[in-house]
């Protein structure tokens, strides 16, 4: 059994976004209801939009600056290994 569901041009047009990066993901036409689905199983899953992160994680600048010589010590070391 199908419902009407009434939603206003803004949330129309976001599903209507999401139905068209769906379908270039999956390389065919997704309907605004597989749209709708697609987020309810994301919701389901927990799973999220990765750059829901992005700014959440706080450091200053000396902490950044020695995660990042950490990550080139870590690079260096695997291609001398390899």
């Amino acid at each position: 059994m199908s419902r009407v569901v009434r939603v206003d041009e803004e949330i129309y047009a976001a599903l209507a976004r999401m139905a068209a990066d769906l379908q270039k993901s999956f390389g065919r036409k997704v309907s605004l209801m597989e749209a709708i689905r697609h987020l309810l199983a994301a919701k389901e899953k927990g799973v999220g939009d990765i750059m829901e992160l992005a700014g959440a994680w706080k450091i200053s600048g000396r902490e950044a600056a020695g995660i990042k010589k950490a990550i080139e010590r870590s690079r260096s070391a695997w291609r001398s290994s390899a």
